[in-house]
């Protein structure tokens, strides 16, 4: 029984020299958790996470955009009255007697060098493809532009004179040479002949 109350004895002393060592360890720690100085030079030792940020450069979004520029209209020019002698010419030299008619206006007027005088786009077109299948089958016309007056904004006088190459006569060639006078009116942008006046040397 002393022998027990020995072995009793010593472990009770055993596990209070334990228990004690523990408390100190324990408020030792505490102890040196709360204090500033340690914990800062524990904060100053531990390296802290780096971030690392990436710089982007600036976009310039304007740098590949083009101006853009609207484009001017194009500009109507203006039809002179002497482009429509320059298309009777035209027309009679490829013997295309309906586009003639088609630059005077439906009751415009052509007067020949015989003094005879032929109305309308219909009897225009009939007389000068009689002609050309006659004796100016092979004729080839020429003009010069003397004068171009206007009496208004609509209406114009071209005068000039004119040369007609290779009249057949008799079996001939001959030419005839003379002036020209057109009277015109603007229509629609255009100017059509009113009345064509031709006379002969």
């Amino acid at each position: 029984m002393a022998s027990a109350a020995q072995i009793s004895a010593k472990s009770w002393s055993a596990f209070a020299l334990s228990a004690i060592v523990l408390v100190l360890f324990a408020t030792f720690s505490v102890w040196q958790f709360d204090d500033p100085q340690l914990s800062e030079e524990i904060a100053t030792q531990t390296p802290s996470p780096q971030i690392q940020t990436q710089e982007h450069e600036p976009v310039n979004q304007a740098k590949n955009v083009a101006a853009e520029v609207p484009e001017a209209a194009p500009e109507k020019t203006e039809i002179a009255p002497e482009a429509t002698v320059k298309e009777v010419v035209q027309a009679w030299n490829n013997d295309d007697a309906e586009k003639i008619a088609a630059l005077f206006l439906p009751n415009g007027m052509l007067r020949l060098p015989t003094g005879s005088q032929v109305r309308s786009r219909d009897e225009i077109k009939k007389t000068i493809a009689k002609h050309r299948s006659g004796t100016l089958s092979e004729s080839i016309l020429s003009n010069t532009i003397d004068g171009v007056s206007n009496t208004d904004d609509n209406h114009s006088v071209v005068k000039g004179t004119y040369q007609l190459e290779g009249i057949k006569v008799l079996g001939f060639s001959t030419n005839s040479t003379g002036s020209y006078e057109f009277r015109q009116t603007k229509r629609d942008g255009r100017w059509l002949i009113a009345q064509a006046e031709v006379t002969r040397e």
